[in-house]
């Protein structure tokens, strides 16, 4: 089994020695469980984009009759949402 762990997601990140310390203390245990532990981190460059996607199609798929219905009533951050979706 391999586990892969990352001290900061690549995003360079700083993260308190001490929580760093713990973490850290960890790896040996997996080690000893049988594991191959690595350094290494999903790309995280899209994450903004897929997130906003994924709440947009939220929206489309909770709200978009709503929206469409009473437009008037929504306040604008949830009709531009349920927008950027085709809703």
């Amino acid at each position: 089994m391999k586990i892969a762990w990352t001290p900061d997601f690549g995003l360079g990140i700083p993260v308190d020695k001490q929580v760093l310390g713990v973490l850290e203390a960890q790896l040996g245990i997996f080690e000893a469980l049988g594991a191959t532990v690595e350094q290494a981190c999903p790309d995280l460059r899209d994450a903004d984009l897929v997130f906003h996607n994924v709440r947009a199609l939220e929206f489309v798929h909770s709200l978009g009759d709503l929206v469409r219905d009473h437009a008037e009533l929504i306040k604008p951050e949830i009709r531009w949402n349920v927008e950027q979706e085709g809703g």
